[in-house]
C-alpha cells in the first residue's frame, strides 16, 4: 500500500504511514477472501452442545474406572525374596566386619581375649 502523501510503500493493513505518519485509507479485502462473516457457521447463542451419538452414555459420577490387572503372586514373591536376601547379606557383612576388626585388635595386642 502506497502512502497518498509521500508515496512510501507500507505494509498491507497499516493504519499510518511509516515515513510521514499520515493516515492511510482502509483497504477492503477482496470479496470472498479472508475470514467468514461474523456468525457464519456458528450455532445460535444458547444452543449448547450437540447431543451424544445414539447409544452412547457417559459413565455416571462416582463410578470407579476399570482398574489395571492386579500384580501376580510371583512378582510379589520375587520382591520379598530379594529384600530378604539383601537383608541377609547386610547382616553377614556386618558380622564379618566385626570379626575382622577384632582380629586386627588381637594382632596388635589391643585385645588379649574375649
Amino acid at each position: 500500500m502506497n502512502c497518498p502523501r509521500c508515496a512510501t510503500i507500507n505494509l498491507d493493513g497499516s493504519v499510518v504511514c511509516s515515513s510521514c505518519g499520515a493516515q492511510l485509507p482502509a483497504a477492503m479485502p477482496p470479496a470472498g477472501a479472508g475470514y467468514p462473516p461474523p456468525g457464519a457457521g456458528h450455532p445460535p447463542p444458547g444452543a449448547g452442545y450437540a447431543p451424544p451419538p445414539q447409544g452412547y452414555y457417559p459413565p455416571p459420577y462416582g463410578v470407579p474406572m476399570q482398574m489395571a490387572p492386579s500384580t501376580s503372586g510371583m512378582a510379589i514373591a520375587g520382591f520379598v525374596l530379594s529384600f530378604l536376601c539383601a537383608l541377609l547379606g547386610l547382616i553377614i557383612g556386618t558380622v564379618l566386619m566385626i570379626v575382622q576388626i577384632v582380629a586386627v585388635f588381637m594382632m596388635f595386642g589391643m585385645i588379649t581375649s574375649f
